[in-house]
């Protein structure tokens, strides 16, 4: 759903050419009756920007059109989880980017409301949760990311909600095929989520112990040079 619709290897030039044009539509949109009273435009408008990744523009018109259209019966459900995605998306970006400038409590904010559309588009029966982008970006807001510093692995907790986490990681690792880097992305943020579950209750993780050496032993490469350093780090958080 993103990378099939998210416009990359735009130049700066063709991209600054489109945000011309964009921001034409968006001042009509927020300054007009005619442009802003139709959820249409606010739909179509709001996804300009969305689709070349002008996170912060999207994010804005999305939060705007759901308060403004909030329990209108002429605004489908569907409709509704479509803004609620795509916002969970640009909040995404827009916290990563936040963690990466160490804006701590803007980071925090964006979790937040990122969370907020998890919550509302995967749910059991929804149909964002048979799609492996929304789970994936879903599983790291609940549950976080890691970098690599030099050497150094560094864990973003983001939400640091574990459980929700668990189970959308244990969903991808379900559906992935066994050994393909998707199995072993999930497999490894699978433990971590886990691990760190069963620490916050305040819970022994012997069985993880038992689950890792099984899987060191099946598969003693951990999934060859780019994950083994990883699964080594993920060794260590095991106690």
């Amino acid at each position: 759903l993103v990378g099939s619709v998210h416009v990359d290897g735009l130049t700066e030039k063709a991209r600054s050419e489109l945000l011309e044009a964009y921001e034409l539509y968006r001042e009509w949109l927020l300054t007009s009756e005619s442009g802003g009273g139709s959820f249409t435009n606010w739909v179509a408008i709001s996804y300009y920007f969305w689709h070349i990744g002008d996170w912060s523009r999207a994010a804005d018109l999305l939060s705007r059109a759901m308060e403004r259209f909030k329990g209108r019966s002429d605004v489908s459900t569907g409709d509704v989880e479509k803004l609620q995605f795509r916002l969970m998306v640009a909040d995404y970006f827009l916290a990563k980017e936040a963690e990466g400038g160490r804006q701590a409590d803007k980071a925090g904010e964006l979790w937040n409301e990122a969370g907020r559309m998890a919550d509302a588009i995967l749910g059991e029966k929804s149909r964002y949760r048979r799609n492996q982008e929304a789970c994936t970006m879903g599983a790291v807001i609940y549950g976080g990311y890691f970098i690599k510093e030099g050497l150094q692995v560094k864990w973003i907790p983001a939400l640091g909600q574990w459980k929700k986490a668990y189970e959308l990681w244990k969903l991808l690792r379900g559906r992935a095929e066994s050994g393909s880097d998707d199995w072993w992305n999930a497999t490894f943020y699978l433990f971590y989520t886990v691990i760190q579950d069963r620490k916050t209750r305040g819970q022994k993780v012997v069985d993880i112990r038992k689950a890792f050496e099984s899987l060191k032993a099946t598969s003693p490469d951990l999934g060859g040079a780019k994950w083994k350093p990883l699964f080594e780090w993920l060794d260590r958080q095991i106690y």
